[in-house]
């Protein structure tokens, strides 16, 4: 009876690793569409493995003539509305209601402070068309991307065109990279009636994403808190921009306008004063679907990532947007997995000759530690690059020694104590391994922090796995 279970153990932890490796080298497909897409994740490739989105960035040389606010020193103070009636966005500044249909105080919107005169705007003016701005626009945009953790690019810089190219992997990263890099982070809070400018970029001292729960669900924050000096500025905004009841019981509305370059990000009034200087943005709706609020969150943290790494000195314009291929073909990449697998045969086929069904067993659990590795690889999205290859040649590595170490050790000892001496023996030898895998991993370039992360992975799961599957299928 003890045999039979032994024999059925046996069988059900083969069918448990086929089944692994089913997963792991096949896949799980089911029809979307009427196409059969794979469930499991797709290996994440590195710029020399999966190809290159080469952006580049050419200086923007728009210009307008526009009638702006200025102060006694000459200081630009804003942008005057485009007519006596409205502003760009269409809020009448004659009328009497704004676009949610409260009035406008109009009064407040007819007396701005400043004077106006008609200036020539330049997106880059000629004061930042040298080097020393070109070298500070880089310099943001590579703080920017790291801030997002963007996990692999290349930036250049021509010193004397100013023009950028930036090289990222092509993955769901390409997108934020390309915003990251093409916004200028010009920041103001302007009168939503006269477009006077009341904050901007160098009156913010930082800004966070947050966010609150309740019963209800989640809701996404954009919170800036501004520097000491204008926290009396932004209390008197608070005070001020509001909605009131005027002498004729008639609500009027003075609004402000958040932008962020050029373009409108909210209108609102205030509800209460602001005394602590720190002023929140709602960032999407309140909801109980964990994607949507991710969205919002995300899209908090971007805008804190570009307000806190200060507005570039040059604007952008994208001139190029192509596609690189690696120079690592496909012929290439399937002759490097025939050889691969060609190896694991050969190695799997000194086990069987020389350890007979013992080595059949020991070859079949071999395959299956190299397919929950992939697996684990694929779920925590590790960039695989030409060196991670490399690393993962070396852990599956780690798995045969500690194999063929525990075969030859039961020919003449027990099972049980073959296993946990082979084992142990492994495990000290290893140590040098992972201090090495834990320093790797974090490190920021990529092609040192991937081979880290695949030491890692490969020498956790080759404990996990040797105690749990190869322990069982000799052993228990």
């Amino acid at each position: 009876m003890e045999k039979k279970i032994k024999i059925f153990k046996t069988i059900a932890i083969i069918l448990i690793i086929i089944t692994l490796s089913l997963i792991s080298f096949v896949g799980v497909f089911r029809n979307s569409l009427n196409s059969m897409v794979n469930l499991i994740p797709d290996f994440v490739y590195g710029m020399e493995l999966g190809g290159t989105r080469e952006l580049k960035f050419t200086l923007s040389d728009t210009s307008s003539d526009k009638e702006v606010y200025v102060d006694d020193n000459g200081k630009y103070m804003g942008d005057v509305p485009a007519d006596d009636s409205s502003n760009e966005n269409g809020i009448s500044l004659d009328a009497t209601v704004d676009e949610q249909g409260d009035k406008v105080a109009k009064e407040e919107a007819e007396k701005p402070a400043y004077k106006t005169e008609t200036r020539t705007i330049k997106a880059n003016d000629d004061s930042v068309l040298n080097q020393e701005s070109y070298e500070e626009s880089k310099r943001i945009i590579q703080e920017r991307l790291e801030q997002a953790q963007i996990p692999e690019y290349n930036i250049r810089l021509n010193n004397i065109t100013g023009d950028l190219t930036l090289e990222v992997p092509e993955d769901d990263n390409t997108q934020v990279a390309f915003e990251l890099a093409s916004a200028q982070a010009k920041l103001e809070i302007v009168d939503g009636q006269t477009g006077v400018v009341l904050l901007s970029n160098e009156d913010v001292k930082k800004a966070v994403p947050t966010y609150y729960a309740d019963e209800h669900g989640y809701q996404a924050y954009l919170q800036i808190e501004f520097v000491k000096e204008k926290h009396e500025t932004l209390k008197e905004i608070s005070k001020n921009y509001i909605k009131i009841t005027n002498e004729n019981n008639e609500e009027e509305t003075k609004t402000i306008k958040l932008l962020l370059d050029g373009d409108q990000m909210l209108e609102t009034y205030f509800g209460q004063e602001l005394s602590s200087g720190i002023l929140q943005i709602t960032m999407g709706e309140e909801t109980s679907d964990s994607a949507a609020f991710s969205k919002s969150y995300e899209s908090a943290a971007f805008f804190a990532n570009i307000i806190n790494n200060g507005k570039t000195p040059n604007a952008y314009t994208i001139s190029s947007d192509n596609f690189v291929k690696s120079q690592i073909t496909e012929d290439l990449v399937v002759l490097a997995k025939v050889a691969f697998a060609g190896l694991i045969a050969i190695v799997s086929l000194v086990m069987i000759v020389k350890y007979k069904a013992n080595g059949v067993l020991g070859a079949i659990s071999s395959v299956g530690y190299i397919a929950v590795t992939l697996l684990a690889i694929r779920y925590t999205s590790v960039t695989i690059t030409l060196n991670s290859l490399i690393a993962l040649l070396g852990v599956a590595t780690v798995n045969y020694v500690f194999m063929f170490n525990y075969l030859r050790r039961f020919k003449t000892d027990s099972k049980r104590h073959a296993f946990t001496e082979s084992l142990k023996e492994i495990t000290i030898t290893i140590i040098p391994l992972w201090v090495v895998a834990v320093i790797f991993t974090f490190m920021t370039s990529v092609t040192i922090n991937s081979v880290g992360m695949i030491m890692f992975w490969g020498l956790f799961v080759h404990l996990i796995y040797s105690t749990i599957i190869t322990r069982t299928l000799y052993v228990d």
